[in-house]
């Protein structure tokens, strides 16, 4: 009697350990800005509670020049910022096939890129990741305080198969970018004295061709046919858009920003195959691993359901004699 008991408590177990889940990722993490030792560039890092298990392999995080008073810079500001650039951290080259940065001079947001196959963060550095040093090239002879800070989108994800806004806004903190004595003055033009040497913005799609070339590289049949597709769709958007010949530098950003999400999210066809791997048998023996809305087959929800029932009859029929 005990061990038919047993049996029964033990399908029970199993039948509400297969009830259907789905892994819903946290949207909390921060962004950390620091200044380095010599106060002429700042640090950036980025922390997220689970990243690791979450396997992040994506990123995007947009930088923002402000004054002191966290405002959006003016063109004070903006007018004197040849260049923001980030000279990413060594650890991320290991990591991230994609490493990408675009200065939009007009609004003084530096958009950064970065994108790969395998995990970004690691438990074992308490899921914090150090991005690089953003530093800047400055007109004239003065030195100049610049301002950084984000706004409460400016991180963003790739969680599964979604882009997930990460809520973290931080206060601006300052760098001294130093000045140019031999700076010398543009010269006007003769046409038009008020605004020298004035010309539209260049589309660049340098970053796009390379990353549409970067896309090639990777073959169907060694990824899952969902996640290749998200890639496929997202290449020949791109391709619409470098052939575009008044296309903007936003829908480039946008391309280049699809496709390198596509290539981050990514899943090798092994990691979706019938039989698990020995590492995902260790981290969930009882099945395959749960992935961000993963849902459990139905069909062992009802075997269990018949199981238990088939076990209970039988210790129905077994008290009756």
């Amino acid at each position: 009697m005990k061990k038919y008991i047993r049996g029964i408590i033990m399908a029970v177990f199993a039948f509400v350990a297969i009830l259907p889940q789905q892994v819903h990722a946290e949207d909390t993490g921060e962004v950390l800005l620091e200044k380095n030792e010599t106060q002429t560039a700042v640090v950036v890092k980025v922390q997220i509670p689970n990243a690791e298990q979450e396997r992040i392999s994506s990123l995007q995080l947009k930088l923002l020049v402000k004054d002191a008073a966290g405002n959006p810079a003016g063109e004070e500001i903006l007018g004197r910022i040849v260049s923001l650039a980030i000279t990413f951290d060594d650890g991320i080259s290991g990591k991230a096939k994609i490493q990408e940065q675009i200065y939009h001079e007009d609004t003084g947001s530096l958009n950064i890129y970065i994108s790969g196959t395998e995990p970004l963060f690691s438990d074992q550095d308490e899921n914090l990741l150090t991005v690089g040093i953003v530093s800047a090239v400055i007109l004239g002879e003065e030195d100049m305080e610049i301002y950084l800070g984000t706004d409460a989108d400016s991180f963003q994800v790739v969680k599964g198969r979604s882009v997930v806004s990460i809520l973290s806004e931080v206060q601006p903190v300052s760098f001294k970018a130093a000045g140019n004595p031999a700076d010398a003055q543009e010269p006007q033009d003769p046409q038009n004295p008020q605004n020298p040497g004035e010309q539209l913005p260049a589309v660049d799609k340098s970053k796009l061709e390379r990353v549409l070339a970067q896309a090639a590289e990777y073959v169907e049949t060694d990824y899952t046919s969902e996640s290749y597709g998200v890639l496929k769709k997202a290449v020949e958007e791109g391709r619409v858009v470098y052939d575009k010949q008044d296309a903007s530098q936003t829908e480039v950003d946008q391309a280049v920003w699809a496709i390198e999400n596509a290539i981050g999210g990514l899943i090798p066809a092994t990691k979706s195959s019938a039989e698990p791997s020995l590492e995902e048998l260790a981290k969930n023996p009882g099945g395959a691993a749960v992935q961000t809305g993963d849902f459990s087959p139905i069909w062992i929800y009802a075997a269990m359901m018949i199981i238990s029932a088939g076990l209970l009859l039988m210790v129905r029929g077994r008290l009756r004699r």
